[in-house]
């Protein structure tokens, strides 16, 4: 196998390999934020049906009327679903330099030059997400 093919191989590999961790990434993380979401639903509804019912004393009803509050905080600290987002459009751009590099015939040199330049525009937007929210 000559070293053309070799760094074809490698990269078509990177790519799949880099595509498939950042959709499995995307898809946990919206789960997470979906999930967060509906537990906060859940906690407002047992406090909206404790005031009718009395089920919950007063202690248990102070612990479910938080958790809506600290969940939005948890929520806001690792926003998940900015992160899914982030993900995704990762996982666009490297299914689109695989597309580019097996079927219309892009060179390894150009796609990693892109890649390059790809990386380092989604870096950019990283950092922006790792910022703490503004006070």
């Amino acid at each position: 196998m000559d070293q053309k093919s070799e760094n074809f191989n490698d990269l078509v590999k990177y790519l799949e390999k880099e595509t498939k961790q950042h959709q499995s990434a995307c898809r946990v993380k919206n789960v997470l934020a979906q999930l967060l979401f509906l537990i906060t639903i859940i906690f407002s509804a047992l406090g909206l049906v404790n005031t009718g019912t009395n089920w919950f004393n007063l202690k248990e009803m102070s612990a479910i009327a938080a958790m809506p509050g600290i969940i939005l905080i948890f929520s806001n600290t690792f926003k998940f679903e900015a992160r899914s987002k982030w993900n995704k459009l990762k996982q666009r751009k490297l299914e689109g330099l695989l597309s580019k590099l097996k079927f219309e015939n892009a060179t390894v040199a150009e796609i990693s030059k892109e890649m390059r330049e790809e990386l380092e525009k989604l870096d950019e937007m990283r950092v922006q997400l790792e910022k703490p929210i503004a006070k």
